[in-house]
Order: structure tokens, then sequence, then C-alpha cells
């Protein structure tokens, strides 16, 4: 991993507020706003529950925006419960509505079965 995505993590603290276990995840993830589609954020998944996602981004993403997140052949769809960040580095949190899986990639993304 690249100094830059170790900066990331450390620049934002994040609160965990989750009912449900999270399983560490390090993958890039682009997101993007909907229905427009246009928003188009690179990013860092940090976590993942079956009911949401945590990232990492270089912009603020308004509470209640309606999102997909795309990684390793997996789309989910969802909305933004919370933004908090300073100097350009966010860290979001998304209540997953809906998980689209590639049905040719086999495997389970980032090591977790939403099944």
């Amino acid at each position: 991993m690249h100094k830059g995505t170790y900066e990331l993590r450390e620049a934002v603290k994040p609160v965990d507020r989750r009912q449900e276990p999270r399983e560490a995840a390090d993958a890039l993830v682009t997101i993007v706003e909907l229905p427009e589609q246009k928003l188009s954020i690179p990013g860092l998944l940090s976590d993942i529950s079956h009911s949401g996602l945590g990232l990492t981004v270089f912009e603020h993403v308004p509470h209640g925006t309606w999102i997909a997140a795309e990684w390793n052949g997996t789309t989910v769809l969802g909305h933004t419960v919370h933004c908090a960040g300073t100097d350009g580095k966010y860290r979001v949190g998304i209540r997953t509505d809906y998980v689209i899986q590639d049905r040719i990639n086999t495997h389970s993304p980032v090591g977790f079965s939403l099944n």
C-alpha cells in the first residue's frame, strides 16, 4: 500500500455506531451520484457489513445522497448516512439498499459474503 492511502486512513478517525459487526476491507471504489450520474468520486472501501459501507473519499458527499458504489464486480446502491472530515479527506457512511454482484465474478468481494 502506498503512503497516500495510509495518510487517508490516519486523517479521519471514524466513530463506530453500528449495531452489527464490520469486516475490514481495503479496495479501491468509485461512487456515483444517482440518478443524475454527474458526480463520480474515487475512494477507498475501508469496511463493510450487511447494512452498509465505510468509505474514505476526497470530496464531501451530502447526507442523504443516493449513490452507487462500485468495486471488483460488485455494485452497492444506497444512500449516505454521514460524511465527516477535513482538508479534503472525508469518512462516508453508506446505508446499503441493494447489492448487485457480477455473476461472472465468482469470488466474494473483499472476503465478505453478503448471502
